[in-house]
């Protein structure tokens, strides 16, 4: 037992034969199981999953000859059982690992009446508790967070000073304040959060596993306490501390690099309050050295240390600008970050489902955006490009490599491998269903029992081994692919919008079918230049509150529309300071003027009457504006009217990222009239959208399939299987009359349709008139046919909000995304709620351009165009010869409908095919 807690203390050329000794299977029940805490200690120390799968077979055989039938012996089966499944999630698994062991950890059996097992009950509970607290730091759940410090309060800490470990029970407290302070900003959580940590530090003594993990969290603990004024002595002496455990034997296979960042974390701290510049400089060397021991493979906490170790070297860089030293810093602060991103889109492309990949994902939110203003600051526009695509829609990324495994697998000659996985991504939903047992955990294949994240870590370590010997593209390569994709396409740019940190200015950095790439320093973006937009999201917030709250007053509703709607005004206004300039910086103001109509013909060239095409790449927040409404101010002279909206001059589409516009632009669109569905599913609030879907039918899509509540109601079985059809099958044209919603967490962001079993929801909002098609379950259902057709539909969304996202912007997961990403060629969805009666008039226009020929992106803009015309000059519409003249035949200028329609998918104005 004292190898297990204290490493080294047998050699280790002995430790497998005695494991094998006590592993006989005429061994006595303790000595196996001290057998199975060898394996585990091990597979800490080493990272080797194996032991692990050692220890869990050992666990499994022990359990189904019922040798853990008694209470105490349950309790230890559980906790060892969730303590391996938590090393297996940090050693090379995946959330699916995490998850098991907090549902077994859920499920502690109670202590025996005897007592017997008390401290393996506080220390799974303890367990429990930091899974929890990670999860909550994600939701940002203060009142739930201090639901878990009462607990922990309230726990027996007599069971774990008898077991000589009370330091435990202190750490867990710590870490619970330390996450209430980072939600708070409280300076007295930060403190209680010192106290706890600074006690257990002091108190986990006794084995020498303890107390080496003491001393690694010297440093950072001390740290700590010296932010919050304390005597920077004590620091210094803490990274002494910390320093001497380097050459000891490590407690985990990591252990080096935890130490080296440990002691970065304390020479930051010291640097901060003293100002030495030496502090500094040994801060990076600890980092430095702690990127080199990383594995090439990759390791769970690689892309946290590469990127603090270019956090540093930015930080560096900036503290002595203009110096040689700044000049070498920041540049290698950008290939730091990279790294730190593949680490990321490694770690996404491990979870099982889009949940667990957009948590991962989070571990990197904005650093995308922090490296890209780096390079920009070291002059390299590609690099620069290349950190926001690194960064960007990483779960979409994942979406799409993953459903290519199995044939890559296959052609590997790995098609046991490969059929595993493609069971596993079939049946396998994250956190739907009952907790899991451990007699899931047990279950046996047909090679024994199995850890959770297993198949996808074996999947991806050989098609990492193989991807290396292929090399991986350049900077300068992608942004040639970015190129050539826009040259197919016949796009003027693809422009990616880059918010700016603190006190820098933002920036505009264009991808045009020739050239460079160029970046365009804006102050509008800025933190400080951004005032309107977060103005406009919190005017959008209020409303929906208001909205939502059943006691608010009709005054409090007229207030906040009136609010909203001026910060519509202004933050189109703002956007119009960004967007101006990538015009003139494109030199197209003469063509979009002439070719719009908005200024005589011969302002252009006289041949060249192609409309601008643009395809937005916001970054960050700016997802969340109406570019295509901003406000712009040609230049004079070239007799155009003094503004203009974008969509007046140029055709706009949006993308989740450069990579996602290229797989949509290599899609061929279907005609829309080769095989429509229309879907409607509502309540009084949308009866005109019901209208809508009648007259679309009898106008343009007579041999439609119609989905209606009264006829075939449209639920989600329906719509997954019009969006999932084979190829030869599938519906070219999918219009969607319903309700929206963008949910708080973005995979809960769904389509409201029809119940699928009659009398109710069987969603997770239980009975009632309709069901959610969540943003989830469209990325995650298997569909069938090749993921990536050659051919796609249109998808118009004329709910509220399918085109929105309230958090996550990076990953830019709306409703419309992933339509696009799943199979669309095209989508067309909305920003904000819409009125249905005037979203009518904008869908039956659009339809009636489609009718004409014209491409999506260029039927949205007619449409919004031929609703901001003045109401003598709009083309007719054969649809409206239908609806009453005093619905259509009035000024829409000044409502806010055609301003909330925005446009993802292939942005060319390529006929459909």
């Amino acid at each position: 037992m004292m190898e297990a807690t204290s490493p080294q203390s047998v050699r280790d050329e002995e430790v497998p034969a005695l494991i094998d000794r006590l592993s006989q299977s005429d061994s006595p029940l303790p000595s196996r199981m001290i057998a199975v805490m060898l394996q585990i200690s091990l597979g800490m120390r080493t990272g080797d999953r194996g032991r692990l799968h050692s220890a869990l077979t050992q666990l499994q055989k022990a359990a189904a000859d019922g040798e853990f039938a008694d209470g105490s012996q349950a309790l230890w089966l559980h906790g060892t059982l969730s303590m391996l499944l938590m090393l297996a999630g940090e050693t090379g698994g995946s959330l699916l690992d995490t998850e098991a062991a907090e549902d077994l950890l859920e499920g502690l059996p109670a202590v025996p009446a005897d007592g017997d097992g008390g401290a393996m009950r506080v220390l799974a509970d303890c367990m429990r508790v930091q899974l929890r607290l990670r999860k909550l730091q994600e939701t940002r759940d203060l009142a739930a967070t201090d639901q878990l410090i009462d607990e922990l309060h309230d726990f027996d800490t007599g069971p774990l000073i008898e077991a000589g470990m009370p330091g435990v029970l202190g750490y867990t407290l710590g870490y619970a304040y330390l996450s209430r302070a980072y939600l708070s900003g409280s300076r007295a959580d930060m403190h209680q959060a010192v106290v706890h940590m600074r006690d257990a530090v002091e108190s986990l003594g006794g084995l020498a596993a303890f107390e080496t993990l003491s001393d690694v969290n010297a440093a950072p603990v001390h740290g700590l306490a010296a932010l919050l004024g304390s005597d920077p002595e004590e620091l210094r002496q803490g990274l002494l501390r910390t320093r001497s455990v380097l050459g000891k034997p490590g407690v985990t296979f990591d252990f080096e690099v935890k130490t080296r960042v440990s002691l970065a974390i304390g020479l930051e701290i010291l640097h901060l309050r003293t100002g030495d510049p030496d502090l500094m400089d040994e801060g990076v060397t600890e980092l430095e050295t702690a990127c080199r021991l990383l594995p090439p493979e990759g390791a769970p906490d690689a892309q946290s240390v590469y990127w603090l170790y270019a956090s540093r070297l930015a930080d560096r860089a900036a503290a002595r600008p203009g110096t040689a030293q700044a000049a070498e810093d920041l540049p290698a602060a950008v290939r730091a970050a990279r790294q730190s991103l593949r680490a990321v889109a490694d770690e996404v492309l491990l979870q099982l489902g889009v949940r667990h990949g957009l948590s991962v994902a989070r571990r990197g939110a904005d650093h995308g955006c922090t490296a890209a203003s780096w390079a920009l600051a070291a002059g390299r526009v590609d690099e620069a490009i290349d950190c926001l695509e690194a960064g960007r829609s990483l779960v979409l990324a994942a979406a799409a490599e993953s459903r290519s495994v199995t044939d890559r697998l296959e052609a590997l000659g790995a098609t046991g491998l490969a059929a595993r996985w493609r069971d596993a991504a079939a049946s396998a939903t994250p956190g739907v269903g009952a907790p899991l047992s451990v007699e899931a955990v047990f279950a046996a294949g047909m090679e024994g029992p199995r850890l959770p994240g297993d198949v996808r870590r074996q999947a991806l370590d050989l098609l990492r081994t193989d991807a290396w010997q292929g090399g991986e593209p350049t900077p300068a390569e992608r942004v040639a692919a970015l190129r050539d994709g826009l040259t197919r396409a016949d796009v003027d740019a693809l422009v990616h919008l880059l918010p700016g940190g603190g006190t820098d200015d933002g920036a505009v950095l264009l991808v045009t079918p020739e050239g460079s790439a160029r970046s365009v320093p804006l102050s509008a973006l800025s933190a400080e230049g951004r005032a309107p937009l977060a103005a406009f999201l919190a005017a959008e917030a209020e409303r929906k509150r208001v909205d939502a709250d059943a006691g608010s007053s009709p005054q409090e509703a007229r207030r906040a529309e009136a609010r909203w709607r001026e910060a519509l005004d202004e933050v189109c206004v703002w956007a119009g300071e960004v967007l101006t300039p990538v015009l003139d910086t494109l030199d197209v103001w003469p063509r979009a003027l002439a070719e719009s109509g908005l200024a005589d013909a011969s302002a252009g060239d006289g041949r060249d009457v192609r409309p601008v095409r643009l395809v937005l790449v916001p970054c960050g927040s700016l997802g969340a504006a109406p570019w295509p409404s901003a406000l712009l101010r040609p230049p004079e002279g070239l007799g155009g009217p003094g503004t203009v909206r974008a969509f007046e001059v140029s055709v706009i589409t949006h993308a989740a990222s450069g990579q996602e516009f290229l797989r949509a632009s290599a899609r061929t669109r279907m005609r829309p009239a080769e095989r429509p569905a229309l879907a409607f599913h509502g309540d009084d609030l949308l009866a005109w959208a019901e209208e809508e879907i009648a007259l679309l039918h009898e106008v343009y899509y007579p041999h439609a399939e119609v989905y209606r509540d009264q006829d075939a109601p449209a639920t989600p079985g329906t719509v997954l299987s019009l969006l999932g059809g084979r190829a030869e099958s599938a519906a070219s044209l999918v219009h969607l009359s319903c309700h929206g919603i963008a949910g708080p967490d973005p995979t809960t962001s769904a389509l409201r349709l029809a119940p699928s079993r009659p009398g109710g929801s069987t969603g997770e909002d239980g009975p009632g008139d309709d069901e959610p098609l969540t943003l989830a379950v469209l990325l995650e259902t298997p569909h069938d046919g090749e993921a990536y057709r050659s051919r796609g539909p249109l998808v118009v969304c004329g709910a509220c909000e399918t085109d929105l996202t309230t958090r996550d912007h990076d990953e830019a997961l709306t409703l419309t995304s992933v339509l696009v990403h799943r199979l669309a060629a095209d989508a067309v969805g909305t920003r904000w709620g819409v009125d249905d009666d005037e979203s009518e008039i904008l869908m039956l226009v659009l339809h009636d351009r489609l009718a004409a020929g014209a491409a999506p992106p260029d039927a949205l803009r007619a449409a919004q165009r031929w609703m901001l015309a003045d109401p003598g000059r709009r083309p007719p519409v054969r649809a409206l010869e239908r609806v009453r003249a005093r619905r259509w035949n009035r000024d829409f200028r000044h409502t806010d409908v055609w301003a909330a329609f925005v446009h993802h998918g292939n942005p060319s104005g390529g006929t459909p095919q």
